[in-house]
């Protein structure tokens, strides 16, 4: 496992060799170009049930607070992350994107200032099945995203699972958030989700980055939470400071559409996510 870890943590996240090339394109403020500068980040998970919604929309929203311009994909068939933004199931989304019949300008949503949205959609699940036989199956979300420029950020929410969805937004991100219950039962996914990644990153020749596993729902009074941060530690795994508390508000701030930080800005969870922000932007 320390071998595992220190062998995806040492990866670069550049971009050397990548040409920039503009097309004649905006929408919403976004120029389709490719840029070095901006990061993608793929929030993922082999559980279900761990925050991974939450923090891409909350995470979201704390980093356009702060002025960045943020993009966030929802690549999960369920659509939650377009419901906790609030949006109605479009005709075209990420589904649509997919299979070519749209690109990102025909698709994207403004959700607030500075931040966006590509929803989904449960179609997203028939899509996964069509583009098996497709070339390059593996880089189509990744051949859209290198047109793309004016996000200083793009946030992935995952589905819970490595099919070809998520293994498109592994390839088209250069790094990786992983959102987990620190609970015993996580710890041998956990195991398997960092063997997956290695093996992805072998087979295809791509640099991924863990930034860390962000541990979620965690009460400081459990006393096997604790433990179970101290084994991810003890096992050389990147683990953010930042504990994301467990709270009623952030599930009914899904409900309204808003983040919990503006939905419970004075909530335990949004301070946690606000710092988070602050470590991720650095």
């Amino acid at each position: 496992m320390r071998s595992v870890i220190q062998t995806l943590v040492e990866y670069s996240t550049g971009c050397a060799g990548l040409a920039s090339v503009a097309i004649i394109a905006r929408f919403t403020g976004f120029a389709l170009w490719y840029s070095c500068t901006m990061r993608i980040i793929a929030i993922t998970s082999q559980k279900g049930g761990t925050g991974k919604t939450t923090t891409t929309r909350t995470m979201g929203a704390a980093l356009a607070d702060k002025g960045r311009n943020v993009l966030l994909i929802d690549n999960d068939p369920q659509a939650s992350l377009t419901v906790s933004c609030g949006i109605d199931a479009p005709d075209r989304n990420i589904a649509s994107v997919y299979s070519g019949a749209a690109g990102f300008p025909d698709v994207v949503h403004k959700v607030s200032d500075n931040l966006y949205l590509i929803p989904s959609d449960i179609a997203l699940s028939q899509t996964e099945i069509d583009i098996v036989s497709r070339s390059y199956r593996e880089e189509i979300l990744t051949r859209v995203l290198q047109r793309l420029d004016g996000p200083d950020y793009v946030l992935i929410d995952c589905a819970p699972s490595l099919g070809l969805l998520t293994v498109n937004a592994l390839r088209a991100s250069n790094e990786i958030i992983i959102p987990a219950r620190p609970e015993y039962l996580g710890l041998r996914a956990m195991s398997i989700l960092i063997k997956s990644l290695r093996k992805l990153q072998i087979d295809m020749m791509h640099d991924m980055n863990i930034v860390g596993i962000l541990p979620t729902f965690y009460n400081s009074r459990i006393l096997h939470h604790a433990e179970v941060i101290a084994a991810w530690r003890k096992a050389n795994l990147p683990v953010f400071e930042t504990r994301i508390p467990q709270s009623i508000r952030a599930s009914e701030s899904s409900i309204t559409g808003q983040s919990i930080i503006d939905y419970a800005p004075d909530n335990p969870v949004s301070a946690a996510y606000l710092e988070l922000a602050e470590v991720i932007d650095g």
